[in-house]
């Protein structure tokens, strides 16, 4: 029994964001005997605490980017920010990095939600998202959970679409960027290539 209770208190710290602003080490000394032996289930609660801490960060980085009007004119900046973002996706995201004038960013939105392989992306709804937060540039990101971050003949035409679509708004496209490989080690810029 009092395993069971250990491990339903092990799992109320580690949902709930009081964990976080606790100085409570308890989570970091668990052993599998707090989980009646079962290796799995230490792995999974510790695998969930880790998740949160990353999302905790993934949270704290886009409000420090919007309240800092830090400059995205650094394309290392850019990459770190969207492997953060996008490395442990088990399914591919397509988002948008709406940016003024200075190239400060403005909004991170992760627009469209796909499967392991594709997303589906409306360029008219990016459009109307541009222009409603005043956007003067924008740079595109999806991951590819397979690890291969070559551009597929979809992602080079979606983005000669959604150039073209913008470019009648005078927003430009700075970049788009595919996030793969094991923790979002490889990279592929459209810009860097020659692409955009």
């Amino acid at each position: 029994m009092k395993n069971v209770r250990s491990v339903l208190q092990c799992k109320e710290k580690i949902s709930t964001k009081d964990y976080f602003s606790s100085k409570d080490t308890e989570i970091m000394c668990l052993n599998p005997n707090d989980f009646g032996g079962n290796k799995d289930l230490l792995n999974e609660y510790c695998q969930s605490y880790e998740d949160n801490i990353i999302s905790s960060a993934i949270t704290i980085l886009e409000r420090r980017m919007c309240e800092r009007n830090v400059l995205l004119n650094d394309s290392e900046v850019v990459r770190d920010f969207l492997r953060l973002q996008k490395a442990f996706l088990k399914y591919e995201v397509f988002s948008v990095l709406f940016l003024d004038n200075s190239n400060r960013l403005i909004e991170f939105n992760n627009m469209f939600y796909g499967t392991i392989c594709a997303a589906e992306v409306y360029p008219r709804v990016v459009f109307k998202r541009a222009l409603d937060v005043h956007a003067s540039s924008v740079i595109f990101a999806h991951n590819h959970p397979s690890g291969n971050v070559d551009p597929s003949e979809e992602d080079i035409c979606l983005t000669k679409k959604l150039r073209s679509g913008l470019d009648l708004h005078d927003i430009r496209v700075i970049d788009h960027i595919i996030v793969g490989g094991v923790n979002g080690a490889r990279i592929h810029s459209f810009s860097d290539h020659g692409q955009i």
